[in-house]
Formats: C-alpha cells, sequence, structure tokens
C-alpha cells in the first residue's frame, strides 16, 4: 500500500526536478477517480464498516519531512495512516502474531519506542471498538508522523427541489408524471453538474436533454458510474468528496417507494464514520439536511452514482462496469416489466368492476 506521506514526498520531489529542468515552468496535477469500497464485511448504513489492514513486508519506517513531536511523557507523537482500513495491532512484531486491537485512520497514537522491530513500532492508542487504551505492535508502513488534513469538506452546491414551481409541472419524458412526482434524481444531478462544470445547470434544462424510461428512470450519462455496495459505502462516499466529487444516493423506503438525494459534504472526525455527519441537499422540501435523517426515512439501500471524467481509471476494470451496466438495465427492466403487470392487474380490476356493474343492472332491470 503507498502512503499519503511517500505520496506527498515523491509529489514534492517530482515538482522540484521538473522546475529546477524547466525553470519559470508552471508544474500541475490531475485529480484521479478511484473507487475504493473496502472488504465487503456488512456493517449497518449509520456507521462505515473498515477492515484492518493485512501489513506489508517492508521493515523500513515511513519517511517523513517533519520535526517529530513529542508528548508531556516523552512519547513521540504519531497518526494512523492506514486509508481506508483500520490498522491492525500486534502483540509482537509480526503479522502472525496475536491481533490486540485496531486503530482507526487519522487517529492519534504514541509511540513507546522509537526503533522499529522488523518494520514494526511499539505503540500505544484507543481500540476501533471498544475505546480502551491498548498497547501492541503496529507496521510502520501505516503510520505517519505529521498530522492529517482536516477531515471536514464542504463542497458549494446550489439546491434545486423538485418542488419549485419553476420546472415542478414539467413532464418528464412519455410517463405522465411531473417533476414534482419523480424528479428527485433529475434535480440531484442539476445539482451535481452545476457544481462539476462551473455554470448553472437548472433540473428543467437537463430534463429536456435527457432521456427516461417507461416509468421515469433518468438515463445517465455516460461519465457517471454505479457502485452498488452498500457495506462500506460510507467511506467511499468520504473519499470522493475529498477528490472534489458530489455523490448522488438512491434508497428506497420499505414499500419500495423510492428518493434520490446529493451527497455534498462531511463534518466528522474523519475516524468513525457516520450517516449524520454527511450533508446533503434533498430535492424535497422536508428539512432534511443529513444522510441520517435520509436514511431513516429511506432504508434500503438501492445504488450510488459518482461522476469520472475517464473510464480506465474506475477501480474495477472494463468487466466491472460492464457488469454494473448489465445490472442497472436489469433493474430498469424489471422494473418496466413490473410497471406493465401493474397496469394489466389495474386494467383487469377495472373491466371485473365494469362487468360486475353491467350484471348488477341487467338484475335490477329484471325485477
Amino acid at each position: 500500500m503507498i502512503r499519503q506521506n511517500k505520496i506527498r514526498l515523491l509529489q514534492r520531489l517530482s515538482v522540484r526536478m521538473v522546475c529546477l529542468l524547466l525553470a519559470g515552468s508552471m508544474c500541475g496535477g490531475m485529480t484521479g477517480c478511484s473507487n475504493k469500497t473496502g472488504n465487503p464485511t456488512e456493517t449497518s448504513d449509520s456507521t462505515a464498516n473498515i477492515a484492518g489492514t493485512e501489513e506489508t513486508e517492508s521493515t523500513e519506517p515511513t519517511e517523513t519531512e517533519t520535526e517529530p513531536v513529542y508528548n508531556e511523557d516523552g512519547t513521540k507523537r504519531a497518526w494512523v495512516n492506514s486509508g481506508d482500513v483500520r490498522l491492525n495491532v500486534r502483540s509482537e512484531p509480526n503479522k502472525d502474531s496475536t491481533l490486540m486491537a485496531s486503530f482507526a485512520d487519522r487517529q492519534e497514537i504514541k509511540i513507546l519506542d522509537e526503533t522499529p522491530v522488523d518494520g514494526y513500532y511499539k505503540i500505544s492508542g484507543k481500540d476501533y471498538k471498544t475505546g480502551k487504551i491498548m498497547e501492541g505492535y503496529g507496521h510502520s508502513d501505516y503510520i505517519s508522523f505529521e498530522a492529517p488534513e482536516p477531515p471536514q469538506v464542504k463542497l458549494d452546491i446550489p439546491l434545486y427541489q423538485q418542488t419549485d414551481e419553476k420546472w415542478g409541472d414539467m413532464l418528464l419524458g412519455s410517463t405522465q408524471k411531473t417533476m414534482y412526482d419523480i424528479g428527485c434524481a433529475t434535480c440531484s444531478l442539476a445539482m451535481s453538474e452545476t457544481f462539476l462544470k462551473g455554470e448553472t445547470v437548472l433540473p428543467d434544462e437537463l430534463a429536456e436533454r435527457s432521456h427516461y424510461t417507461a416509468t421515469g428512470e433518468i438515463a445517465w450519462p455516460k461519465d457517471y458510474y454505479w457502485n452498488y455496495n452498500k457495506y462500506n459505502y460510507l467511506q467511499f462516499v468520504y473519499n470522493k468528496l475529498h477528490e472534489g466529487i458530489p455523490v448522488l444516493i438512491g434508497r428506497t423506503r420499505a414499500n419500495g417507494s423510492p428518493h434520490w438525494v446529493l451527497i455534498t459534504g462531511y463534518v466528522g472526525d474523519g475516524i468513525e464514520l457516520k450517516a449524520e455527519d454527511f450533508l446533503i441537499n434533498d430535492p424535497l422540501p422536508y428539512g432534511r439536511t443529513n444522510l441520517k435523517q435520509y436514511t431513516d426515512e429511506y432504508p434500503k439501500f438501492k445504488k450510488m452514482i459518482y461522476y469520472c471524467k475517464d473510464r480506465s481509471l474506475v477501480e474495477g476494470s472494463e468487466e466491472s462496469i460492464a457488469a454494473s451496466e448489465a445490472a442497472a438495465a436489469a433493474e430498469a427492466e424489471a422494473a418496466s416489466k413490473a410497471a406493465a403487470e401493474a397496469e394489466a392487474a389495474s386494467k383487469a380490476a377495472a373491466e371485473a368492476e365494469a362487468a360486475s356493474k353491467t350484471a348488477v343492472q341487467s338484475e335490477s332491470s329484471g325485477q
């Protein structure tokens, strides 16, 4: 696993070398589109699941450019730098010894012995599950002596609501349903597009150039991708927000009624990811501003949609993308079939009712 502090060091060295070779030139970078959802170990929707690391074979401590900071008791301050997994803390300095505890990413810890043994530091910190102070050995690849950047992020995204009188009465596709009725996905996508493109994209403008299925499902743009992993989705959303990418999420009520919102920010500590710490723009005007308020009302996970400009950067390869697209097509087909069956059942019920009335009238006329 490549650590964040190593990446920063390599980036600084690369920039210096380029600038020496090309004096006066500008040096720039580009953000990629990763899809790191972690190990699929089931957890509740309100707390992210973060699986423990598998230690590497490296025996060298993590490089750092910062001066060490010490606590009052003489121990060195450090932070867990394990990305979307937890740091395993062992009884001995090797990955085959007993697992004593797990420390969360970004968590502050103490270095009890500054000399690593086979790439492991003896450390102390709060166990992720119990909150108890535990001691043991953690691999240096997942430890940083540089304090992490603030975890909070808030993307400046306007709120578009499907009930707005400017577009609420607009019919979507051939459904005979209005934006007011089924426009949550359209409004969420318009909000995302407005932010990412840096120009206003209103829901009615987006709807005019979009295609809809017979049941009202919008055809998503080609540079948006699906994520169906419900088990570690908070970590995925957290990562995307820090890439500057909002995430659309669709969920349903217990009765199957769907609704989409746009996740726009995070205000927690970055250690234990909770739904209530994620900010949302809700196309319905019911005062929901965080993800927990939404998940309480719509408890069943459906899928997430996010923007990525380069298809090759979506983790999981072309096969995974094709599988997601096939799943989406199957979902749309199933919804269309269910709607057709419901329409047929409704028509049959109406015909039966009409026949019943005719029979009653016939009996009445015969008396």
